[in-house]
């Protein structure tokens, strides 16, 4: 009897399915492995070296893919509430003190920063009213009433001066919380109160004053203006920024405030924000740069650093802000700098941050392309660049048909798509990227091309 050595190569197929392709040749006198009916031979050039355990691995992670058709709406819709459902799974209301996933300062996937409680709680509202689906209504409003003090309606809580010096709670933080706040009261009438007696827009309006109460002129004589980053006037290192995602956050928030109570001082201030942008953070190409240091009059820095979420979510803002004023030059400023952003923030027509390729993305939170996408999909909403529209929707069905094979068959999911199929472990931080994805896929859904 002839005993055979062979290779056995697994080949993943576009239909979420493997083949296997063997290759077996003659070897002379082939050894068993010990109590196994593998058997080898080390003089065969074709020797079978297989790691078994690779092999289920890899079995189990493309047979059991999650697969949906995406230009299917009922398929997209059952597939984005999965999506809510597993990562609803990381967050336990019982042990929870912030009303989030506990913060904490760990390094890796299981870190948790205060902030991104309010990023989740923002999508986990816009999902709400994406879809109808109100179920876990009770658990994220109770984690807004929580975190902002219950019936003192304020992300900063009782003691302002630890909330802001201690636990670094600064305006980009609190208006990623009042953004959940500001879904609700879209979701809602105006006057419906959450479990402490604050209403959703009243919580919302809150934080909006209260972020605005940092707009400052003394300093940068040569473009006076803007809002703090931090509120801690004692930092060294910080007191200075004034930072664009704060004031996108502002722009958004106002613009959507004035929609609902038709307040025409929100509209002034937004427009104020935006006329300041374009005279630094904003380039003439329409790259957003991250932030002005305004040391003094005469003494001001532009940081020159590129996010994904600086470009989306003011683009995004300013397609709400096109919306409450229905002024072209806001609409048309937001489709620029989306235009001027996707050559650096995507690849192979896939959403991806820079920091991923050179692997030096911070594990111990949500990375910024998710409220890119956010924002890219706002824009979308309103505007009526039909060729740009067309690029959005290519790029985000693109970017879900690369995420779902790195998505088990529950929409747990790795939120590393562009990367070919790179495995990592799944945690809340990817899964909140694939639901802002499958967010944006759904208002891109239902806007006109």
């Amino acid at each position: 009897m002839v005993a055979f050595s062979c290779r056995y190569t697994v080949i993943k197929m576009s239909n979420n399915r493997v083949s296997m392709q063997k290759q077996c040749l003659p070897c002379p006198k082939p050894k068993r492995i010990y109590n196994t009916k593998i058997f080898i031979n080390t003089q065969c050039p074709f020797l079978w070296q297989f790691n078994m355990f690779k092999l289920q691995v890899i079995l189990t992670s493309v047979v059991l893919a999650a697969t949906v058709d995406i230009n299917k709406p009922e398929q997209l819709l059952v597939a984005t509430k999965k999506i809510a459902a597993q990562l609803m799974s990381y967050y336990t209301p019982k042990t929870s003190t912030e009303g989030s996933i506990h913060p904490n300062s760990k390094d890796g996937p299981d870190g948790f920063q205060w902030y991104e409680g309010g990023v989740m709680w923002g999508m986990m509202m816009e999902y709400q009213k994406l879809t109808g689906d109100d179920q876990y209504k009770t658990t994220v409003t109770n984690g807004l009433t929580l975190a902002s003090s219950g019936t003192i309606g304020s992300f900063l809580g009782k003691n302002r001066a630890t909330s802001i010096s201690i636990k670094g709670k600064w305006n980009d933080d609190i208006l990623w919380w009042a953004l959940g706040s500001l879904y609700g009261a879209e979701i809602y009438p105006v006057n419906t109160v959450m479990p402490k007696g604050v209403t959703y827009f009243q919580l919302a309006q809150n934080t909006y004053d209260d972020v605005w109460g940092d707009w400052e002129t003394a300093t940068c004589k040569n473009n006076p203006g803007g809002l703090y980053w931090s509120k801690d006037r004692t930092d060294a290192e910080r007191k200075h920024v004034k930072s664009t995602i704060t004031h996108a956050q502002q722009i958004m928030m106002g613009a959507r405030l004035s929609i609902i109570n038709r307040n025409q001082t929100y509209l002034e201030n937004a427009d104020k924000m935006v006329k300041w942008m374009r005279r630094g953070l904003i380039a003439e190409n329409f790259t957003i740069f991250d932030n002005v240091k305004a040391f003094s009059v005469d003494s001001c820095a532009l940081y020159i650093d590129l996010r994904s979420y600086n470009a989306g979510m003011l683009a995004g803002s300013l397609g709400w802000l096109y919306k409450a004023t229905e002024k072209d030059e806001y609409i048309k400023l937001g489709e620029n700098i989306v235009a001027a952003s996707l050559p650096t923030y995507t690849l192979n027509n896939i959403v991806y941050d820079p920091c991923e390729k050179t692997q030096t993305c911070p594990q111990n939170q949500v990375l910024p392309k998710g409220a890119y996408i956010r924002g890219l999909g706002d824009l979308y909403m309103f505007s009526k660049n039909v060729t740009l529209k067309a690029q959005l929707k290519s790029l985000m069905q693109n970017t879900a048909k690369a995420l779902l094979p790195l998505c088990d068959d529950n929409f747990n999911c790795n939120s590393n798509y562009w990367s070919a199929g790179k495995v990592e472990p799944r945690n809340v931080h990817f899964q909140m990227n694939a639901l802002e994805l499958f967010n944006t896929l759904l208002k891109i859904n239902t806007a006109p091309d």
